[in-house]
């Protein structure tokens, strides 16, 4: 899959899929990486690794989580 390669092409450690959709979460489970729920987007996603409300607070929340 296309995350998967990307993970393996850039050696990503800790990688991260924001998104705000269900398919997004679904996208990150595949690819067994962490998933990031945006609240202020579009949709409602059960079982994220993290939400925020604002962009923001994503913003804010990566530095220390790198």
């Amino acid at each position: 899959m296309m995350i998967e390669a990307m993970v393996r092409r850039h050696d990503l450690a800790k990688p991260i899929y924001v998104g705000d959709t269900g398919g997004d979460k679904r996208a990150a489970d595949d690819a067994e990486i962490d998933f990031a729920h945006v609240s202020y987007g579009f949709g409602h996603v059960g079982g994220p690794s993290v939400t925020f409300s604002s962009f923001g607070d994503l913003v804010a929340w990566l530095p220390a989580n790198a």
